[in-house]
């Protein structure tokens, strides 16, 4: 498979230098390959939440009520996705949690582990990511042309490269435990 040859070259260090370009297509790859199996919306039901938790109108939560093993992706702005201490766990491939040009996204007290991304989010400002565990991917938080987010109290464990920012401005990072990932890090076209 296709995927899982990249999945070994990233781990022998193999795309280390990969250029910008590079890894923007290879993002796109892996985005148009994975299916989200829950879209969360701002509606009466909250889309499909519903069917991994309960939702909350007025607050525009879906707090899950169960671990799940398919990728969750956000629809709307100001949607909170509260764990409650749940997981959501991949086979190694696609994504776990993934939204784009939405504001005011956040996601909290969730384990997030066993995808080609944990959580991916691109052209958007204004959200957080707060108190969750993201491990075991290839990806821990990838983002692309963010602006004002916050990252924080989190444990970013065993993945391949635990953050990867690009082209994005005026973050917070704080407060966060890197734990034996790969590289740290990997900051690509910071602004």
């Amino acid at each position: 498979c296709f995927l899982s040859a990249l999945i070994k070259l990233f781990g022998r260090g193999k795309m280390k230098g990969l250029s910008p370009v590079a890894m923007a297509m290879l993002l796109c790859l892996v985005l148009t390959g994975s299916a989200m199996a829950y879209a969360i919306y701002d509606d009466a039901t909250g889309g499909d939440c519903a069917q991994i938790g309960t939702w909350d109108a007025g607050t525009k939560t879906c707090t899950l009520n169960n671990d799940i093993s398919e990728g969750i992706s956000i629809g709307d702005h100001q949607i909170t996705i509260d764990g409650a201490r749940h997981e959501i766990t991949g086979n190694g491939g696609g994504i776990g949690i993934y939204f784009s040009a939405k504001r005011q996204i956040t996601i909290k007290n969730i384990t997030v582990k066993g995808f080609f991304i944990g959580i991916h989010h691109s052209l958007e400002t204004s959200s957080t990511i707060e108190d969750s565990r993201i491990m075991n991917n290839v990806f821990g938080i990838s983002f692309y042309r963010v602006l004002s987010d916050v990252i924080t109290r989190n444990t970013i464990m065993n993945n391949t490269y635990g953050f990867l920012p690009q082209q994005s401005d005026y973050n917070a990072i704080f407060n966060n435990n890197f734990i034996q990932n790969t590289f740290h890090t990997y900051v690509t076209e910071w602004n």
